[in-house]
């Protein structure tokens, strides 16, 4: 008989309750990292960075989930390119901070001087 998986899940693709807020939140962006497959009856639930990236509450339920592409022997290319996206523009806003930071210092010399 196999184990029962009572993992919470909505409808498409088993989106946590996390995910959904997530998901309808207009302040923030999901950063997608996978999915997570059940073994006992192959749903998926969404990983993201924001709350269910923990996995402990997920195995709690059931601990018959692994990520889909141990299952599947390869890496989701939309996932390493959404992983990808998030540290360019991590890059960015340093770089525009660095530079803000800079015309600050400018700012404050040019101001003792005077």
């Amino acid at each position: 008989m196999m184990p029962t998986c009572r993992a919470k899940l909505s409808a498409s693709r088993g989106f946590s309750s996390t995910d959904r807020v997530v998901l309808s939140s207009s302040y923030s962006e999901p950063i997608v990292f996978g999915w997570r497959k059940c073994l006992c009856d192959d749903r998926e639930m969404l990983v993201t960075l924001h709350g269910s990236k923990n996995t402990r509450g997920m195995e709690s339920y059931c601990n018959h989930f692994r990520w889909a592409d141990e299952i599947d022997g390869g890496i989701d290319e939309v996932v390493a390119k959404a992983v990808d996206e998030h540290k360019k523009r991590i890059v960015r806003m340093q770089k525009k901070l660095n530079s803000e930071s800079k015309k600050g210092r400018m700012l404050l010399a040019v101001a003792l001087l005077s």
